[in-house]
């Protein structure tokens, strides 16, 4: 019978016609002919993984680069899957540890195979295993603690000793079996043989020679001895900074710059944006964030934005917001506050995240005028901005697990929540004349010679500009957010009648190009050109360029309105010709 250790990959292809009786090594597999050293080294590992770590199973995944495979190895019996595939695929390709601590919870797993072999995985921890030149060679497969838990920081503790010792020598030994298997075959000449055992070995002890030879028996017991009396410390080792790639056809230059049309680009690319921000910024090594638990948390946050189906407020508007502040980061003042406070850049970008989510395209005057659930909850107090904040802990909490590692201690996460509350609070549009009077107040002071004194003040005021900065964008990316927010506009108003509720006269505007463009003008001139003209005075003219494009864009409005004006006249002036020749 199958055994049940076999994980969610796919059903084995086993390699040697079926799989060996349970508990037995075959005599010959994959890997090389049975009794090596290679076979017991993995037979030991195999052993003694589950005692070490408390669980139930393990499963070692070794890279087969020539086939393009991955050979799964359990106590029983070999499988083969491709190389790419499931969560053993993921670790190998990504070099990267995966912790399921739910599998019920993750939408990564799949239990098509627990169906079919009658186990139910319930946690699992896959890392790789990594030689000391630093080449991913395996991958080991954990599952489900015993005492019904999930694995934790003990368990990536020992892991992380497991894969620098163990890599290396099972490196050195896949290569010596490969070497093995190749000078056994009848069919190569006995002149190659020397040649070839003398090229594997060279392969094998070219990393072999900068570390140490242990057994794995021996490295996991000293382990666990360890362990049991409190002598292991987390060695402080030099951050790996995880791998997080642009989508195809665009530079770090494309995300630095606002001519970005973020309206061309999907929702995948947008979170593959994000997630190589935080890692190209630091955020994911100073924090110690794994990447899978970064990408669960914007999977939820973008389900945040797509709930409620609303034309403006969306994960296109989010990725905006975020880019914005991202795109800010550059300027001098601003990259120096974040470089020496990394804990504030990685709050900002959570509050540009999460600073709409659940948004239901509707204002915070309406939401109180028909007694909304959510203007109840809030006492009618920034209702929106109240919900949108404790959304997005309640998504860092419920979808991320925990997105702060152990070290952070509390006040760093008191100031980490009061951060990114305080700067989605600040996105009420109510309070715009506040946020311009304390920009203009910091650039009297002069910020930089005060950064501690201000920085509290500053990152909202950054956050409120980033909420509102397509003005500064390209007329393209401009006018078409602007229809989208005035078509949220009209369908409130419309809402309104049917409630018998006063609307406001902008509201009612059909979200045409020629009808919004008074309403433009006047948002342009008296909201956007003294917000960001105070941001751009605190960064000491850094952002002139997007000053410059408010106005580009606010005489495109301006011809809008001229056109609308001249069409208007046109048929009285007709009528009037037509009088005159009669």
């Amino acid at each position: 019978r199958q055994d049940p250790s076999k994980p969610e990959e796919e059903a084995p292809a086993v390699v040697q016609g079926k799989p060996a009786a349970e508990g037995a090594v075959p005599e010959k597999t994959a890997l090389g002919v049975g009794g090596t050293k290679l076979n017991r080294l993995v037979a030991a590992i195999l052993a003694q993984a589950p005692l070490v770590f408390n669980c139930d199973r393990a499963t070692l995944y070794v890279v087969d680069k020539y086939n393009e495979e991955l050979i799964g190895i359990t106590e029983s019996f070999e499988f083969r899957v491709p190389a790419g595939h499931g969560i053993a695929g993921h670790c190998v390709s990504n070099n990267e540890t995966v912790n399921i601590q739910d599998t019920k919870k993750d939408p990564r797993w799949s239990a098509s195979m627990d169906d079919k072999l009658g186990y139910q995985t319930k946690s699992m921890l896959t890392s790789p295993v990594v030689t000391v030149g630093g080449r991913v060679i395996a991958a080991l497969q954990l599952m489900n603690k015993n005492d019904g838990g999930a694995f934790g920081d003990r368990d990536l503790d020992i892991l992380a000793l497991f894969s620098q010792s163990t890599g290396t020598v099972l490196h050195k030994l896949i290569m010596g079996d490969v070497g093995n298997v190749l000078v056994a075959d009848s069919r190569m000449a006995e002149s190659s043989k020397a040649f070839v055992t003398q090229f594997f070995a060279e392969i094998a002890n070219k990393e072999l020679q900068v570390t140490m030879k242990p057994a794995a028996e021996k490295v996991l017991n000293l382990v666990k001895a360890a362990l049991s009396l409190g002598m292991l410390k987390k060695t402080q080792t030099e951050a790996v900074v995880p791998e997080a790639h642009l989508p195809a056809g665009f530079s770090p230059e494309d995300m630095a710059g606002m001519e970005l049309n973020f309206l061309e680009l999907s929702n995948g690319e947008m979170r593959d944006m994000i997630e190589w921000v935080f890692v190209s910024t630091g955020s994911t090594a100073a924090f110690s964030i794994p990447l899978p638990v970064l990408k669960g948390f914007l999977e939820a946050i973008e389900a945040a934005y797509t709930k409620n189906g609303v034309a403006y407020h969306n994960f296109q508007h989010c990725f905006q917001v975020f880019h914005g502040i991202y795109y800010m980061s550059h300027a001098p003042l601003l990259g120096s506050i974040f470089k020496s406070e990394p804990l504030l850049w990685l709050a900002l970008m959570v509050g540009a995240l999460g600073h709409d989510t659940e948004h239901p395209g509707q204002s915070n005057s309406f939401l109180v005028a028909s007694s909304h659930e959510l203007a109840i909850m809030y006492n009618d107090q920034s209702v929106l901005e109240n919900h949108h904040a404790a959304t997005t802990f309640r998504l860092l909490r419920d979808t991320a697990t925990e997105i702060f590692p152990g070290q952070m201690g509390a006040d760093k996460k008191k100031m980490f929540r009061k951060t990114v509350i305080t700067t989605i609070l600040a996105t009420d549009l109510s309070r715009s004349s506040n946020v311009v009077q304390e920009l203009q107040l910091m650039a009297d002071e002069r910020v930089e010679e005060h950064v501690e004194e201000w920085v509290h003040q500053l990152l909202p005021a950054l956050l409120h500009a980033a909420d509102t900065d397509h003005p500064t964008r390209p007329w393209v990316v401009h006018s078409a957010m602007s229809l989208r927010i005035a078509e949220e506009f009209f369908a409130q108003s419309q809402q309104e009648a049917e409630l018998g509720l006063p609307s406001l006269q902008f509201m009612s505007v059909p979200p045409v190009m020629e009808q919004i463009a008074p309403m433009q003008v006047s948002f342009l001139q008296f909201v956007s050109v003294p917000l960001w003209d105070g941001v751009n005075q605190v960064v000491n003219g850094a952002f002139q360029e997007r000053l410059d494009q408010i106005q580009v864009n606010k005489a495109h409005w301006q011809a809008q309105e001229q056109a609308a004006i001249a069409a208007a006249a046109a048929p009285a002036e007709e009528e009037t010709a037509e009088a005159a020749t009669a």
